[in-house]
């Protein structure tokens, strides 16, 4: 089975900290926001599931809630409590 985008889709995020280290985040998409076909190309809501390899492609952009993560040596437990409100493209997500 192919794998879709779409809203409540659990997401891995790549990023980096503020000191330029990398970091991951998992997140649920609450957006998805892909170019419309229009003149402006400015970016619509698609509410339909798309595969994840075409969303990726067409880089879509995402916002998502995050789970925060607690934890040590690479053992985590994970509580669904991050808001971010800025978009994340589809190029920064890892699966």
């Amino acid at each position: 089975a192919t794998p879709m985008l779409e809203i409540s889709t659990n997401v891995v995020i790549a990023t980096y900290d503020s000191a330029g280290r990398f970091d991951w985040w998992c997140g649920r998409v609450q957006q998805m926001l892909c170019k419309s076909g229009g003149k402006r190309g400015s970016y619509v809501r698609p509410y339909l599931p798309v595969p994840f390899d075409e969303a990726k492609a067409a880089n879509y952009k995402i916002h998502c809630n995050f789970y925060a993560k607690s934890g040590a040596d690479g053992v985590y437990t994970f509580k669904y409590n991050v808001d971010d409100s800025a978009p994340y493209h589809m190029e920064s997500v890892l699966g």
